[in-house]
């Protein structure tokens, strides 16, 4: 989305509440991580990042783009 010029990214369907995988503190550290990263990269680009849920494991750190 950025690179077509998005100057706000909303985030649906991304909650990894029920990732097989990731859980735990691997998840905490991993996704929290990863994700703030690029909320921070994204935001030194002029670019609004949100989740699409107050439900999503997400919405811990980032945030909530209400309707």
């Amino acid at each position: 989305a950025h690179q077509l010029s998005a100057d706000e990214i909303v985030m649906h369907g991304v909650d990894f509440n029920t990732h097989s995988k990731l859980t735990g503190e691997a998840k905490k550290n991993i996704i929290m991580r990863d994700f703030r990263n690029l909320y921070h990269e994204l935001k030194k680009r002029n670019v609004n990042l949100y989740v699409g849920s107050e439900k999503s494991f997400l919405s811990t750190f980032l945030p909530i783009k209400r309707n």
